[in-house]
């Protein structure tokens, strides 16, 4: 939080950060042969992924920035400005200076597992749901469902896409009927049945601030006889 604080203070009193200068600077810290693989290990950090920042090949997203920036007790301010001290204390003492967060090991997939509950779905056994939070509840991640089983994600995504069209289409239909209910028994009373009176009468008074529903409500009313 405080270098994210930094960043935008200084982008307030400065004008917008450039990033450009981050990588160069980044690379400069490395005096002898291997410590950009010393730093990247420190850092808790493939090689390769390291290798792939410094020749901007891949650009981190600036979670992955901050965490870098974090393990090693450097801001991603003082790399933009080419403080590197921090850094090269770091791989001068061979420790970081906060421990990086444990890694989750490489879980291969069980396709057949994944089949049976992604056709359970599909066949309208399970609930619908996405292929994302269904990775997550099988313990993959999304991207890893995906790269699997591309089809059979697509027809997921859809499948929930009707699924919430359909709940959306039965809770209009729902509060329409509340609101023709609370009008029409108003109405009965001989008293012009008001919005806030049948907001009154329905189950969630919020009902009415719906677009839908309020529609509803006007042409009832006017098929009532009443001018509003």
């Amino acid at each position: 939080m405080r270098s994210l604080e930094e960043l935008h203070a200084t982008s307030m009193s400065s004008g917008k950060l450039s990033w450009e200068p981050f990588f160069p600077n980044l690379a400069t810290s490395f005096d002898a042969r291997g410590e950009q693989s010393r730093l990247a290990e420190l850092a808790g950090m493939a090689r390769g992924q390291f290798a792939c920042w410094l020749n901007r090949s891949k650009t981190p997203s600036l979670e992955n920035i901050l965490e870098f920036c974090y393990v090693c007790n450097v801001t991603p301010l003082q790399v933009l400005r080419g403080d590197l001290a921090p850094l090269k204390r770091v791989i001068q003492e061979g420790k970081p200076y906060r421990l990086p967060r444990s890694r989750r090991l490489y879980r291969p997939v069980d396709r057949e597992q994944c089949l049976v509950r992604i056709q359970a779905i599909l066949d309208g056994r399970e609930e619908p749901l996405g292929y994302v939070p269904l990775a997550h509840q099988l313990g993959y991640s999304g991207s890893a469902l995906l790269y699997h089983f591309p089809q059979e994600c697509a027809l997921l995504t859809k499948k929930v896409q009707e699924y919430r069209r359909q709940r959306k289409e039965q809770r209009l239909a729902q509060v329409q009927n509340e609101i023709r209910q609370a009008t029409l028994t108003i109405h009965a009373q001989g008293v012009y049945p008001s919005q806030n009176k049948v907001a009154d009468l329905l189950s969630d008074p919020n009902f009415l601030f719906q677009p839908e529903a309020k529609a509803t409500w006007r042409a009832l009313c006017r098929e009532l006889g009443w001018k509003q």
